[in-house]
């Protein structure tokens, strides 16, 4: 069966999305360890520890026990996953390019660089170092995708991280759907509403899963209560994809857009946006305490605490990037192809400065202010 020109387009566009934004988010997790370490911020101590929301009034260590450390493997520097994320969009560019000359569909360049990537993380000529922080990100995946009765940091940081990538996710699912229709596959048109949407919803589901396993587990009634509302926060994403799939899936058969289900969809994501802003700043950042010494910060700043307004800076920018997927749904200018890729890219850009604030919470605490701070000046890699 042949695909119309629309068709093979969207199949073009949606399959190198994936590996264009998964490359960028890599790079820009690199510049996220250079920031650290530039602010001598040890943040590897923390990702192996059982992670819970607190809703903490001061700025101390974790003497409880619960959320103790443990030993992880050092990771890698700026440098490695920098250059690791160029050398992916050199292939991805490599690839697109040859398809092009050869004359054969985007299917086939997209194939050939997974392949590429598949022979890189097996091959056994990888020095010590590579095998190392290769088992260690398919094993946190794996945690992430199967965890244990202790959800650890490092499992939750990877699966709020795959929330940011739920449009990807949906493209994975466009790309199989399209390439199953050109090799003649049938299935009813409902499928293109129902499998992007669970494709995109799975990010979700895999955090409120984590979400629930800490809760059946948890014995303190207000960090039940922290838990339950976080439930809430990832729960309120599913009208959102599911509403404006239902859109999508009606403008696909050429039917009118529904006035209500339009309204509800931009209700839906206001909710869910100003509901992750507010858990951003005062429970993953820790802002907003009571008490401060600056207004609507907290005592202990690690991040130019001569100076806080990075944080108002990181706030403002957090809340706008979190509304602009409103005026996305509201306004027909943003449903382009072009600014999808763009939103898209906004949206890693905006997960990666969460990172740095979230990992300095993090670790104000559970190491509190001092500890929280142990690098050595000149060394290339953060440190255990």
């Amino acid at each position: 069966m042949m695909m119309s020109g629309d068709e093979y387009e969207e199949l073009y566009l949606a399959s190198v999305r994936v590996p264009l934004v998964l490359a960028v988010f890599l790079g820009l997790w690199g510049l996220v360890i250079l920031v650290l370490q530039a602010l001598q911020i040890d943040f590897s101590s923390v990702l192996r520890k059982a992670s819970g929301p607190r809703l903490a009034t001061e700025d101390q260590g974790d003497t409880s026990g619960k959320g103790k450390p443990t030993r992880v493997p050092t990771p890698p520097s700026w440098r490695q996953v920098v250059s690791t994320a160029a050398g992916f969009l050199g292939v991805l560019l490599a690839c697109i390019h040859g398809s092009r000359m050869l004359r054969v569909p985007p299917t086939v360049a997209v194939g050939g660089f997974y392949f590429i990537l598949g022979g890189a993380l097996l091959v056994p000529l990888q020095a010590p170092s590579v095998r190392q922080h290769t088992a260690l990100f398919f094993t946190s995946l794996a945690g992430v995708f199967f965890p244990a009765t202790d959800v650890h940091f490092a499992e939750v940081l990877v699966a709020d991280a795959l929330t940011s990538l739920s449009r990807v996710f949906a493209d994975v699912a466009v790309t199989f759907l399209l390439v199953a229709k050109g090799w003649g596959m049938r299935y009813p048109g409902w499928a293109f509403l129902y499998t992007p949407c669970v494709f995109a919803s799975f990010p979700y589901w895999v955090r409120v899963r984590q979400c629930v396993m800490q809760l059946t587990y948890e014995v303190d009634p207000k960090r039940k209560l922290l838990l339950a509302i976080n439930v809430g926060k990832y729960l309120s994403a599913f009208p959102v994809i599911w509403l404006t799939g239902y859109q999508a899936m009606r403008h696909y058969d050429g039917a009118a857009y529904l006035p209500g289900v339009g309204k509800a969809i931009i209700a839906a994501a206001l909710l869910n946006s100003v509901y992750s802003f507010a858990w951003d700043v005062k429970m993953d950042w820790g802002l907003g305490q009571r008490g401060s010494r600056r207004w609507g910060l907290r005592n202990t700043l690690l991040i130019c605490h001569e100076a806080p307004w990075p944080y108002y800076v990181a706030v403002a920018v957090d809340l706008v990037l979190r509304l602009t997927w409103v005026a996305r749904l509201a306004e027909e200018r943003f449903r382009s192809v072009d600014m999808v890729l763009t939103l898209e890219l906004v949206e890693i850009l905006r997960r990666s400065m969460w990172n740095v604030f979230r990992l300095e919470w993090e670790c104000i605490q559970c190491l509190g202010g001092a500890k929280a701070v142990r690098l050595d000046k000149g060394s290339d890699a953060l440190r255990v």
